[in-house]
């Protein structure tokens, strides 16, 4: 990327700016919606690359992405705001949300040696378990229920905004009744590391398979390390299968004793063991500890991604001044002046046994990227990286 921006494209009433991450599939862009007596709007937007543009196969999972997200209306998902299909280019425009990805801020911390404050990872994850439970819930038009499941619960499908709000996105490889594109048998989409058993063992799955994988993420924020790693895939799965999983405040010390028999059921290998729905873990978590306020968690955001939040800010300033249409691209930044969106990179499955658990650092191989957070994917995503 470079330092100057690129003149827009104009797809229908979207301006097209640079790209901000670039993934197997799709590309993710700035984007402005322009409107009458000057309106604009800021959004993030998604394009599939132009040969899977072509392919019916691609072109459905993109369908389905726009068409799950669109049935999710709640403050804990990011959500879909169009989807254009203009002179051969296929677009899914999305919210801007200024933020950071839960991979980002972890690997922040991490590198410092530390894992979250309880409080805030505890507040993180019951934001993106309401997310979860509203899109469980979602319904057709016709009012009946959709069976969306996410399958890719993970890090990097975590955006934090610096609103201090968890919003879950990337909804390309979910489950649900009435998808236009269905998973091949013996194919698996989504990351190893945080599927459930029976998503690995190609078994039916349903909402307390993202719960399994909240609960994941949850330890691993909470201890502040993988909880599942392994040279191969293999080796992931034995230790998804296998492996004692110790309580978080064994793992942790810090961690406070209350939030164990939580994680532990969250994380039993036994669907029936878990919790029945996301929201009743939510509530769970809730009911035992005392979590950061939404203003404690957006204030942390600011501090830990002072840096990347900073320099979205600049870049998003850039592609306003260079607009020269409607108000500004990024708000006011907040007390300490760093402000940014960033946008996740997918990491996208090409089909076989399982997806790539792999993390490309910033831009490369994933996608949604930084700068406007948000979803993406068709097939096995991951989001921002570090």
């Amino acid at each position: 990327m470079g330092d100057r921006v690129g003149a827009p494209r104009t797809v229908g009433r979207y301006l097209l700016f640079d790209e901000i991450a670039a993934g197997g599939m799709a590309t993710v862009h700035f984007g402005r919606m322009i409107g009458a007596a000057g309106f604009a709007r800021t959004v993030a937007i998604k394009r599939l690359h132009s040969q899977f543009a072509k392919d019916p196969e691609f072109v459905s999972m993109f369908i389905d992405e726009a068409r799950l997200a669109a049935r999710i209306a709640h403050p804990n998902v990011v959500s879909t705001i169009d989807i254009v299909n203009d002179g051969g280019e296929m677009l899914l425009v999305m919210d801007y949300v200024f933020g950071a990805s839960l991979s980002h801020l972890a690997h922040k911390v991490r590198s410092n040696g530390e894992a979250m404050p309880p409080p805030i990872a505890v507040s993180i994850m019951t934001g993106a378990l309401y997310g979860l439970h509203a899109a469980h819930e979602a319904r057709s038009d016709a009012g009946e229920p959709l069976g969306i499941v996410h399958r890719d619960v993970s890090p990097q499908n975590i955006l934090v905004g610096a609103d201090g709000v968890a919003r879950v996105v990337d909804f390309g490889v979910a489950k649900a009744i009435g998808r236009l594109q269905t998973t091949r048998e013996g194919q698996l989409k989504g990351k190893t590391a945080y599927m459930a058993p029976e998503q690995i063992r190609s078994l039916p799955v349903d909402a307390r398979t993202d719960v399994y994988a909240a609960s994941v993420v949850l330890w691993e924020a909470l201890v502040g390390e993988r909880l599942f790693a392994a040279d191969h895939p293999m080796g992931l799965m034995n230790a998804v299968f296998e492996k004692e999983v110790p309580p978080v405040s064994v793992a942790r010390p810090s961690v406070p004793r209350e939030l164990d028999t939580i994680v532990a059921r969250g994380l039993s290998r036994d669907p029936d063991q878990r919790f029945p729905t996301a929201r009743a873990m939510a509530m769970a978590l809730e009911s035992a500890f005392r979590s950061a306020s939404v203003r404690e968690v957006g204030d942390w955001v600011r501090v830990e991604a002072a840096e990347s939040l900073a320099r979205r800010a600049r870049r998003a300033a850039e592609i306003e001044s260079s607009s020269g249409v409607g108000g500004g691209l990024a708000p006011p930044p907040p007390r300490d002046g760093a402000v940014a969106a960033e946008i996740p990179e997918p990491d996208v499955s090409t089909g076989g046994s399982h997806a790539s658990d792999a993390r490309p650092r910033r831009r490369g191989g994933g996608f949604l990227a930084l700068a406007a957070g948000l979803l993406l994917v068709a097939g096995g995503v991951a989001w921002w990286k570090r």
